[in-house]
């Protein structure tokens, strides 16, 4: 669970460091879906906006 910058930055590094190959590349055509969870529905709707905004947002 990532559930702050910190927890972000650790998985990034991580991430870089083991050379995984992204997930999207193991789906047949790049969609796969995540469970986004938040405190609030002003974070959660804060969250869904820059998902969408940089086109991450499957509806």
């Amino acid at each position: 669970n990532l559930s702050n910058m910190d927890d972000l930055n650790r998985f990034i590094a991580a991430l870089k460091a083991s050379h995984a190959i992204p997930l999207l590349s193991l789906s047949k055509d790049g969609v796969h879906l995540h469970t986004i969870e938040a405190d609030t529905e002003e974070a959660l709707g804060r969250i869904r906006d820059t998902l969408k905004r940089n086109g991450f947002l499957v509806t």
